[in-house]
Protein backbone atom coordinates (compact mmCIF):
# COMPACT_ATOMS: atom_id res chain seq x y z
CA UNK A 1 0.00 0.00 0.00
CA UNK A 2 2.85 2.43 1.14
CA UNK A 3 4.60 1.60 -2.41
CA UNK A 4 1.23 2.42 -4.45
CA UNK A 5 1.06 5.27 -2.81
CA UNK A 6 4.55 6.58 -3.25
CA UNK A 7 4.33 5.23 -7.30
CA UNK A 8 0.77 7.54 -7.50
CA UNK A 9 2.47 10.26 -5.58
CA UNK A 10 5.43 10.41 -8.41
CA UNK A 11 3.42 10.03 -11.49
CA UNK A 12 1.75 12.69 -9.96
CA UNK A 13 4.51 15.22 -9.50
CA UNK A 14 5.47 14.18 -13.01
CA UNK A 15 2.60 14.55 -15.00
CA UNK A 16 0.26 16.56 -12.78
CA UNK A 17 -0.52 18.94 -15.42
CA UNK A 18 -1.77 16.51 -17.90
CA UNK A 19 -3.60 14.44 -15.68
CA UNK A 20 -5.40 17.59 -14.23
CA UNK A 21 -6.69 18.42 -17.82
CA UNK A 22 -7.90 15.09 -18.51
CA UNK A 23 -9.91 15.08 -15.26
CA UNK A 24 -11.01 18.94 -15.93
CA UNK A 25 -12.53 17.43 -19.11
CA UNK A 26 -13.95 14.55 -17.31
CA UNK A 27 -16.50 16.87 -15.27
CA UNK A 28 -16.95 19.23 -18.41
CA UNK A 29 -18.22 16.33 -20.44
CA UNK A 30 -20.03 14.80 -17.66
CA UNK A 31 -21.76 18.19 -17.20
CA UNK A 32 -22.62 18.62 -20.71
CA UNK A 33 -24.13 15.03 -20.17
CA UNK A 34 -21.43 13.71 -22.83
CA UNK A 35 -21.06 10.33 -21.61
CA UNK A 36 -19.02 8.58 -24.22
CA UNK A 37 -16.36 11.78 -24.14
CA UNK A 38 -16.36 11.35 -20.31
CA UNK A 39 -15.21 7.81 -20.18
CA UNK A 40 -13.09 8.26 -23.23
CA UNK A 41 -11.30 10.54 -21.07
CA UNK A 42 -11.62 8.13 -18.17
CA UNK A 43 -9.41 5.67 -20.31
CA UNK A 44 -6.88 7.86 -21.54
CA UNK A 45 -5.80 8.70 -17.54
CA UNK A 46 -5.67 5.36 -16.91
CA UNK A 47 -3.89 4.27 -20.48
CA UNK A 48 -1.47 6.89 -20.78
CA UNK A 49 -0.60 7.49 -16.79
CA UNK A 50 -2.33 4.65 -14.78
CA UNK A 51 -4.32 6.63 -13.14
CA UNK A 52 -7.64 5.26 -11.95
CA UNK A 53 -8.58 7.85 -9.25
CA UNK A 54 -11.34 9.76 -11.10
CA UNK A 55 -12.69 6.44 -12.41
CA UNK A 56 -12.82 5.38 -8.46
CA UNK A 57 -14.43 8.53 -7.01
CA UNK A 58 -17.09 8.59 -9.76
CA UNK A 59 -17.78 5.05 -9.19
CA UNK A 60 -17.62 4.69 -5.74
CA UNK A 61 -18.40 8.03 -4.04
CA UNK A 62 -22.09 8.86 -5.29
CA UNK A 63 -21.73 12.43 -4.22
CA UNK A 64 -18.99 12.85 -6.89
CA UNK A 65 -21.34 12.39 -9.79
CA UNK A 66 -23.69 14.90 -8.94
CA UNK A 67 -25.89 13.25 -11.80
CA UNK A 68 -29.76 12.85 -12.25
CA UNK A 69 -30.26 8.90 -12.17
CA UNK A 70 -31.15 8.45 -16.23
CA UNK A 71 -27.42 10.21 -16.19
CA UNK A 72 -26.44 8.14 -13.90
CA UNK A 73 -27.78 4.81 -15.58
CA UNK A 74 -26.33 6.15 -18.97
CA UNK A 75 -22.85 6.58 -17.46
CA UNK A 76 -22.55 3.18 -15.30
CA UNK A 77 -23.40 1.41 -18.52
CA UNK A 78 -20.75 2.91 -21.03
CA UNK A 79 -18.43 1.98 -17.96
CA UNK A 80 -18.94 -1.08 -17.09
CA UNK A 81 -18.52 -2.42 -20.55
CA UNK A 82 -15.30 -0.45 -21.29
CA UNK A 83 -11.94 -1.75 -22.30
CA UNK A 84 -9.73 0.77 -21.08
CA UNK A 85 -11.00 0.83 -17.75
CA UNK A 86 -9.84 -1.53 -14.36
CA UNK A 87 -11.69 -5.11 -14.10
CA UNK A 88 -12.88 -4.02 -11.10
CA UNK A 89 -13.94 -1.54 -11.81
CA UNK A 90 -16.20 -3.08 -14.28
CA UNK A 91 -17.36 -5.08 -12.47
CA UNK A 92 -18.62 -2.38 -9.47
CA UNK A 93 -20.12 -0.55 -12.35
CA UNK A 94 -21.88 -2.91 -13.27
CA UNK A 95 -22.94 -3.35 -9.51
CA UNK A 96 -23.74 -0.28 -9.44
CA UNK A 97 -25.71 0.21 -12.75
CA UNK A 98 -28.13 -2.89 -11.19
CA UNK A 99 -28.42 -0.87 -8.24
CA UNK A 100 -29.72 2.33 -9.59
CA UNK A 101 -32.15 0.46 -12.31
CA UNK A 102 -33.78 -1.04 -9.23
CA UNK A 103 -34.32 2.41 -7.68
CA UNK A 104 -35.74 3.73 -10.81
CA UNK A 105 -37.66 0.63 -11.40
CA UNK A 106 -36.47 0.13 -14.93
CA UNK A 107 -37.30 -2.87 -15.79
CA UNK A 108 -35.70 -3.02 -19.46
CA UNK A 109 -32.42 -2.68 -18.09
CA UNK A 110 -33.26 -4.70 -14.93
CA UNK A 111 -33.96 -7.34 -17.88
CA UNK A 112 -30.83 -6.09 -19.67
CA UNK A 113 -28.41 -6.92 -16.71
CA UNK A 114 -30.20 -9.88 -15.13
CA UNK A 115 -28.28 -12.65 -16.64
CA UNK A 116 -24.93 -11.45 -16.09
CA UNK A 117 -25.65 -10.31 -12.25
CA UNK A 118 -26.98 -14.04 -12.13
CA UNK A 119 -23.85 -15.15 -13.69
CA UNK A 120 -21.43 -13.25 -11.34
CA UNK A 121 -23.19 -14.33 -8.11
CA UNK A 122 -22.69 -17.64 -8.94
CA UNK A 123 -24.90 -19.59 -6.98
CA UNK A 124 -25.28 -23.33 -6.81
CA UNK A 125 -21.09 -23.55 -8.04
CA UNK A 126 -18.86 -25.28 -6.43
CA UNK A 127 -17.22 -22.89 -3.70
CA UNK A 128 -14.06 -21.61 -5.24
CA UNK A 129 -10.62 -21.40 -2.51
CA UNK A 130 -9.52 -18.13 -2.33
CA UNK A 131 -6.04 -16.95 -1.74
CA UNK A 132 -5.80 -13.26 -1.46
CA UNK A 133 -4.73 -12.40 2.28
CA UNK A 134 -3.14 -9.13 0.90
CA UNK A 135 -5.25 -8.21 -1.90
CA UNK A 136 -7.36 -5.00 -1.92
CA UNK A 137 -10.93 -4.81 -0.90
CA UNK A 138 -12.01 -3.74 -3.69
CA UNK A 139 -9.88 -6.19 -6.20
CA UNK A 140 -11.05 -8.83 -4.48
CA UNK A 141 -12.65 -11.55 -5.85
CA UNK A 142 -14.32 -13.28 -2.97
CA UNK A 143 -15.78 -9.65 -2.11
CA UNK A 144 -17.10 -9.04 -6.03
CA UNK A 145 -19.05 -12.75 -5.78
CA UNK A 146 -20.38 -11.61 -1.97
CA UNK A 147 -21.70 -7.90 -3.29
CA UNK A 148 -23.12 -9.96 -6.86
CA UNK A 149 -25.40 -12.10 -4.60
CA UNK A 150 -26.51 -8.71 -2.34
CA UNK A 151 -27.02 -6.62 -5.50
CA UNK A 152 -28.83 -10.11 -6.54
CA UNK A 153 -31.03 -10.27 -3.30
CA UNK A 154 -32.44 -6.67 -3.77
CA UNK A 155 -33.46 -7.47 -7.08
CA UNK A 156 -35.31 -10.54 -5.96
CA UNK A 157 -36.86 -8.31 -3.13
CA UNK A 158 -38.08 -5.49 -5.98
CA UNK A 159 -39.55 -7.90 -7.74
CA UNK A 160 -42.04 -8.95 -4.48
CA UNK A 161 -45.06 -11.30 -5.51
CA UNK A 162 -43.40 -12.24 -9.00
CA UNK A 163 -40.06 -13.20 -7.05
CA UNK A 164 -38.60 -16.30 -7.51
CA UNK A 165 -38.36 -18.28 -4.39
CA UNK A 166 -36.09 -20.68 -5.29
CA UNK A 167 -33.43 -18.49 -6.49
CA UNK A 168 -33.85 -16.20 -3.77
CA UNK A 169 -33.32 -19.52 -1.05
CA UNK A 170 -30.11 -20.43 -3.35
CA UNK A 171 -28.77 -17.20 -2.08
CA UNK A 172 -29.00 -17.90 1.12
CA UNK A 173 -28.12 -21.65 0.79
CA UNK A 174 -24.74 -20.36 -1.12
CA UNK A 175 -23.49 -17.81 1.35
CA UNK A 176 -23.91 -20.57 3.64
CA UNK A 177 -21.82 -23.24 1.61
CA UNK A 178 -18.60 -20.33 1.16
CA UNK A 179 -18.74 -19.46 4.91
CA UNK A 180 -18.17 -23.22 5.42
CA UNK A 181 -15.72 -24.08 2.97
CA UNK A 182 -13.61 -20.64 3.31
CA UNK A 183 -10.43 -20.06 4.64
CA UNK A 184 -10.69 -16.74 6.43
CA UNK A 185 -6.98 -16.30 6.81
CA UNK A 186 -6.56 -16.74 3.16
CA UNK A 187 -9.20 -13.42 2.50
CA UNK A 188 -7.37 -10.48 3.22
CA UNK A 189 -9.07 -8.68 6.40
CA UNK A 190 -10.70 -5.35 5.15
CA UNK A 191 -12.70 -7.29 2.27
CA UNK A 192 -13.59 -10.15 5.01
CA UNK A 193 -15.33 -7.36 6.94
CA UNK A 194 -16.36 -5.11 4.32
CA UNK A 195 -18.40 -8.36 2.93
CA UNK A 196 -19.78 -8.87 6.34
CA UNK A 197 -23.43 -6.93 5.87
CA UNK A 198 -24.08 -8.32 2.06
CA UNK A 199 -23.00 -12.21 3.56
CA UNK A 200 -25.45 -11.74 6.33
CA UNK A 201 -28.09 -10.40 4.35
CA UNK A 202 -28.14 -13.56 2.28
CA UNK A 203 -28.14 -15.92 5.06
CA UNK A 204 -30.82 -14.35 6.99
CA UNK A 205 -33.35 -15.46 3.96
CA UNK A 206 -32.87 -18.99 5.16
CA UNK A 207 -35.92 -20.95 6.51
CA UNK A 208 -34.73 -24.48 6.27
CA UNK A 209 -34.66 -26.98 8.69
CA UNK A 210 -33.33 -26.51 12.68
CA UNK A 211 -30.00 -28.74 11.07
CA UNK A 212 -29.10 -25.94 8.35
CA UNK A 213 -30.36 -22.86 10.73
CA UNK A 214 -27.37 -24.23 13.38
CA UNK A 215 -24.90 -24.22 10.67
CA UNK A 216 -26.02 -20.77 9.48
CA UNK A 217 -26.03 -19.72 13.60
CA UNK A 218 -22.48 -21.32 13.60
CA UNK A 219 -21.02 -19.43 10.69
CA UNK A 220 -21.88 -15.52 12.45
CA UNK A 221 -20.34 -17.09 15.20
CA UNK A 222 -17.09 -18.05 13.81
CA UNK A 223 -17.44 -14.27 12.33
CA UNK A 224 -17.73 -12.99 15.74
CA UNK A 225 -14.98 -14.92 16.83
CA UNK A 226 -13.10 -14.09 14.10
CA UNK A 227 -13.46 -10.47 14.02
CA UNK A 228 -11.97 -10.12 17.70
CA UNK A 229 -8.44 -10.82 16.38
CA UNK A 230 -5.67 -8.11 16.48
CA UNK A 231 -5.68 -8.15 12.60
CA UNK A 232 -9.38 -6.26 12.43
CA UNK A 233 -8.76 -3.54 14.99
CA UNK A 234 -8.03 -1.16 12.15
CA UNK A 235 -10.34 -2.53 9.55
CA UNK A 236 -13.17 -2.33 12.08
CA UNK A 237 -12.49 1.22 12.58
CA UNK A 238 -11.97 2.37 9.23
CA UNK A 239 -15.17 1.28 8.04
CA UNK A 240 -17.94 3.41 7.37
CA UNK A 241 -20.52 0.74 7.91
CA UNK A 242 -21.02 -0.92 11.28
CA UNK A 243 -20.94 -4.88 10.33
CA UNK A 244 -20.52 -5.66 13.84
CA UNK A 245 -23.83 -5.10 14.28
CA UNK A 246 -25.29 -6.77 11.51
CA UNK A 247 -23.64 -10.04 13.01
CA UNK A 248 -25.40 -9.50 16.08
CA UNK A 249 -28.92 -9.10 13.94
CA UNK A 250 -27.92 -11.92 12.35
CA UNK A 251 -27.05 -13.93 15.40
CA UNK A 252 -30.59 -12.10 17.43
CA UNK A 253 -32.51 -13.31 14.11
CA UNK A 254 -31.37 -17.28 13.59
CA UNK A 255 -32.16 -17.84 17.90
CA UNK A 256 -35.27 -16.40 17.70
CA UNK A 257 -36.62 -18.49 14.22
CA UNK A 258 -35.48 -21.79 16.47
CA UNK A 259 -37.73 -20.62 19.04
CA UNK A 260 -40.32 -20.26 16.86
CA UNK A 261 -40.88 -16.43 17.62
CA UNK A 262 -39.31 -13.78 15.17
CA UNK A 263 -42.03 -10.75 15.78
CA UNK A 264 -39.30 -9.34 17.68
CA UNK A 265 -36.67 -9.28 15.55
CA UNK A 266 -38.68 -7.51 12.47
CA UNK A 267 -37.36 -4.19 12.87
CA UNK A 268 -33.39 -4.89 13.26
CA UNK A 269 -33.75 -7.99 10.21
CA UNK A 270 -35.83 -5.40 7.39
CA UNK A 271 -33.38 -2.48 9.17
CA UNK A 272 -30.10 -4.77 7.86
CA UNK A 273 -32.22 -6.65 4.66
CA UNK A 274 -32.98 -3.12 2.88
CA UNK A 275 -30.12 -2.17 1.09
CA UNK A 276 -31.85 0.34 -2.04
CA UNK A 277 -34.21 2.97 -1.49
CA UNK A 278 -36.31 1.83 -3.65
CA UNK A 279 -40.13 1.23 -1.89
CA UNK A 280 -40.34 -1.90 -3.89
CA UNK A 281 -37.54 -3.72 -2.18
CA UNK A 282 -39.14 -2.24 1.50
CA UNK A 283 -42.02 -3.93 0.33
CA UNK A 284 -39.96 -7.68 -0.97
CA UNK A 285 -38.46 -7.47 2.31
CA UNK A 286 -41.41 -7.52 4.41
CA UNK A 287 -43.78 -10.45 2.25
CA UNK A 288 -40.23 -12.24 3.01
CA UNK A 289 -40.30 -11.53 6.92
CA UNK A 290 -43.98 -12.84 6.38
CA UNK A 291 -43.27 -15.96 4.89
CA UNK A 292 -40.65 -16.72 7.11
CA UNK A 293 -42.97 -16.72 10.04
CA UNK A 294 -44.95 -19.19 8.41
Amino acid sequence: MRQAALIRRFVWCLRRRQIQRLELQVKKHLADQEIVFAVKALEELQRNYQWPFQAESLLFKREARQMEIEQTLGFLDALRVSDGVLRHQRFYAGIAFAYAAIQKDDQDRLRMIRPWLIDVASLNQAVEQYEEPRIRNRESRFKQLVSARGCLLQYYFALNQRRNDAMTRAIGESNLSLLEGLNLRKVSADALFRSTSNLMRGLLVLKGDDEQLLRACAQVERLQRTFAERRFRHVIVKASEDHLAGLEVAHTFFSALLTGDICEVRSSWIGLMVNSPAPAVALGAEAWFQSLMH
